[in-house]
C-alpha cells in the first residue's frame, strides 16, 4: 500500500502495481501445488498479516485469487477492498447481516457476522487457501453458497493426508489449527501462527 486517505469525502487506498501471477491462475495451470512451495508462499502472507495486525487492519477476503507471486517470487497479498480496521472507534462501514468473503474460504463468524471477523478469520481463510492449494480441492469442493457456508460452521474437512499421504504430520496440524470452527481454537495472531 503507497498511501490512503480522504477525498471530497471518499475514502481511498492507493496500490503498487504488481507484476506476477496470483495463486488461482498457477493452481489453475498445475492443479496442485506441492506443500514446500505453498508453505513458503503461506509464511510470506502470515507476515503480511502479522504487519496487517500490528496496524489494526483485518482483511476478510483471503484467498488465491488474492495472493500474487511475483517473478522472484516474493508474495503480494492484495485486494483490501473488504479489508477493515478494529480500532475502537471504528463504526465500520459493514452493515450487520451482511455476508462479505467468498464462500470457498470465508471464516464461519464472519460468515454469521462479517463485523466479527478479526485476525483469526484471516487465519482461517489463509489455512482453507493453503489446503486448496496442496490437495487441488477447496474445503468444500462444491455445492450451493449454503452448503458451503454450512461446512464452513459445522463439518471437518477431509484430513489432507487422505489426499497426499506424504503430507508430514506438522503441516496436517497446522491446517488443523488455522481451520478451526471456533476462533478460540485456532492460533490467535498471524505472528503465533
Amino acid at each position: 500500500m503507497f498511501y490512503c486517505g480522504e477525498d471530497q469525502n471518499l475514502s481511498f487506498i492507493a496500490f503498487e502495481f504488481i507484476e506476477g501471477k496470483n495463486l488461482r491462475e498457477i493452481l489453475t495451470a498445475r492443479s496442485t501445488i506441492p506443500y514446500q512451495e505453498a508453505l513458503l508462499y503461506m509464511i510470506q502472507v502470515a507476515r503480511g498479516l502479522t504487519h496487517a495486525a500490528s496496524r489494526n487492519v483485518v482483511h476478510r477476503d483471503i484467498k488465491p485469487s488474492n495472493i500474487i507471486i511475483t517473478p522472484t517470487g516474493l508474495v503480494k497479498l492484495v485486494d483490501m477492498g473488504l479489508a477493515r480496521s478494529l480500532g475502537p472507534n471504528e463504526g465500520g462501514l459493514t452493515q450487520s447481516g451482511m455476508t462479505l468473503g467468498t464462500f470457498d474460504y470465508i471464516s464461519p463468524e464472519q460468515a454469521l457476522e462479517p463485523r466479527d471477523a478479526d485476525h483469526r478469520s484471516d487465519i482461517y481463510s489463509l489455512g482453507c487457501t493453503f489446503y486448496h492449494l496442496i490437495t487441488g480441492h477447496a474445503v468444500v469442493p462444491e455445492g450451493t453458497a449454503a452448503r458451503k457456508l454450512y461446512h464452513h460452521q459445522h463439518v471437518k474437512p477431509t484430513d489432507p493426508r487422505v489426499l497426499i499421504p506424504d503430507l508430514p504430520d506438522g503441516i496436517a496440524m497446522l491446517l488443523d489449527k488455522m481451520m478451526a470452527k471456533s476462533p478460540i481454537d485456532r492460533y490467535q495472531t498471524p505472528q503465533e501462527m
